[in-house]
């Protein structure tokens, strides 16, 4: 009887103790949760922490260029394009897309670079384009680099990923799509007004020719010439005309007016065609007058004979 007793009063105890043991026994806290001494229980990680493991007592701060999000069981890299939200840790749920004028090429990354000169850098902002030829950096501030500019009226250039256009040089224009300067043609100058105007080049003006490509200004169609379009070339006035008194009319020759001529070319002026008579008949008198001193000589000879 006294041992019965015994035994169910033992067997009563290992009950108690089984159910006391299971009362105590704590489950390992989940990933993304860690175990708070102060609460007594698993507590979420905070934002801008993650913990990848179960039963752990804290999480792990989100590192550069990674982002935490829920439920906090691991740390991500940032995509390119993306850098850490570098605010305070409790930002890094997400990251951050790269400003205006930033990219950044990799994975992983704490900051963006800064878009450099001669380049833009577009959404994504994965990476850095070199301007084309024709183009600049759009050189604002650094927030408009999301694309390039085009060259201003006037410069070009020839080469990809500049910061800076060339002004366009004298005798030269610079047309769209400004990549290059283009040298005038013979009978053209550089459009010698704002530098904005040489997207062409300018016809010389009406008594001015150039005769050589690439310059500056024409010259001034000379005396005894004439220079009609294409304004390439001096042509001296022919026989019988001379070139006109004002340059700006030299686009052609002036005929000789009655009673002028001009037998020579290349002549600005005709000459009185009354001088070219008494020209004329002063040679017949010189020549008589020597003819009749022969005639003389020779009757004296025979008188003498």
């Amino acid at each position: 009887m006294i041992l019965s007793n015994l035994i169910e009063i033992f067997g009563a105890l290992l009950l108690l103790e089984a159910s006391l043991g299971e009362a105590t026994e704590v489950t390992p806290c989940q990933p993304g949760q860690y175990w708070s001494e102060r609460y007594q229980a698993c507590r979420n990680c905070p934002d801008g922490y993650y913990q990848d493991k179960p039963g752990q007592k804290y999480c792990y701060e989100c590192p550069d260029g990674h982002k935490c999000p829920a439920p906090k069981t691991k740390a991500i890299p940032c995509p390119p394009g993306m850098q850490s939200n570098n605010g305070f840790l409790k930002y890094r749920i997400s990251c951050a897309s790269c400003s205006d004028g930033y990219y950044q090429d990799k994975p992983g990354q704490k900051y963006c670079h800064k878009c450099p000169d001669g380049h833009k850098c577009p959404a994504p902002k994965t990476k850095a384009i070199p301007c084309p030829p024709g183009m600049q950096s759009n050189n604002g501030f650094l927030k408009y680099r999301i694309s390039c500019a085009s060259c201003s009226d006037g410069y070009y250039q020839d080469k990809p990923g500049q910061k800076y256009c060339h002004k366009c040089p004298d005798g030269h224009k610079c047309p769209a799509p400004k990549t290059k300067a283009i040298p005038c043609p013979p009978g053209m100058q550089s459009n010698n007004g704002f530098i904005e105007y040489r997207i062409n080049c300018a016809s010389c003006s009406d008594g001015y020719y150039q005769d050589k490509p690439g310059q500056r200004q024409c010259l001034p169609c000379p005396l005894g010439r004439h220079c009609p379009a294409p304004k390439n070339r001096a042509i001296p006035c022919p026989s019988g005309t001379v070139s006109r008194y004002h340059t700006n009319d030299r686009v052609n020759c002036a005929t000789c007016s009655d009673g002028y001529y001009q037998d020579k070319i290349g002549q600005s002026k005709c000459v009185f065609f009354v001088r070219k008579v008494a020209n004329v008949q002063l040679q017949k008198m010189f020549r008589f007058l020597a003819l009749q001193a022969t005639k003389m000589v020779t009757i004296g000879t025979h008188n003498i004979l």
